[in-house]
């Protein structure tokens, strides 16, 4: 499921899963749908300085949690021919 990848900052690369109607028991209006994805993490780093307080500031998952983000919060990126989504953290909903 990892990938031999370094991530930089904050930044988080997960593999995307299929559509979901619920999310940790929340149940989401079907208009809400298409803007909400989950994926698998694939690479992520632990922690991260914060580039304004420059604290260290944790990652709060882990290579091979499931997260729920939003769609449009996201690029796509192609990996030994393999397409993946890197997020913030920021962009983060949940982590499963």
């Amino acid at each position: 499921m990892a990938i031999n990848v370094k991530m930089v900052k904050d930044r988080i690369l997960i593999e995307q899963m299929d559509g979901i109607k619920e999310v940790a028991n929340i149940q989401i209006a079907d208009h809400h749908i298409k803007k909400i994805k989950q994926g698998v993490v694939v690479a992520c780093n632990e922690s991260f300085i914060h580039s304004i307080s420059g604290l260290e500031e944790k990652i709060p998952c882990k290579v091979g949690d499931i997260v729920t983000y939003q769609e449009f919060a996201n690029s796509r990126v192609e990996y030994k021919g393999k397409e993946y989504i890197c997020l913030k953290v920021e962009d983060l909903y949940f982590v499963h």
